[in-house]
């Protein structure tokens, strides 16, 4: 972790993802402490003995070690919430990490954010749709419950 970037970060917990190295569910219990040296499940570097170890302990008694972004990293890639309740997104990532801190001083955390914005922006107009499809939706329903309570007290003809 400390000699990577944030975008990096999340290359490779993604990518570890992807693959099967990192599980996409399970966890049951994290602790904290003081590194132990041991190599960082996320990364792939050490967690130095000044430095905060992140042991998630999964099903079947399996452990992971992180660095603190790498773990966050991995809690919203693999889909689970983060602190604060915050829903994963793109954009939790990029400010989780500090890659739109570092995007005007470099290029490859310049071109993860245009991509979160990206994302982020097709992930609205698909919300925008589907509230416009619930409202419509909910409007016919109200209108055939109007007709239908109109028909049921309409005086017989």
């Amino acid at each position: 972790m400390p000699g990577k970037r944030p975008f990096e970060i999340i290359d490779t917990v993604r990518r570890k993802i992807s693959n099967g190295v990192l599980p996409n569910n399970g966890s049951q219990k994290v602790w904290a402490a003081l590194g132990s040296g041991r190599t960082c499940d996320g990364c792939d570097e050490p967690i130095s003995r000044e430095q905060v170890e992140h042991e998630v302990e999964l099903l079947g008694h399996r452990t992971l070690r992180f660095h603190q972004p790498c773990l966050e990293a991995w809690r919203v890639l693999a889909g689970r919430e983060i602190g604060g309740g915050s829903a994963p997104s793109a954009w939790t990532v990029i400010f989780d990490l500090g890659v739109a801190r570092d995007a005007n001083v470099d290029v490859a955390a310049l071109n993860e954010l245009l991509a979160a914005s990206a994302e982020s922006h097709a992930d609205a107009v698909k919300v925008r749709l589907l509230a416009r499809i619930a409202r419509g939706r909910a409007a016919a329903s109200i209108s055939r419950s109007q007709d239908l309570r109109r028909a049921l007290t309409a005086p017989a003809v």
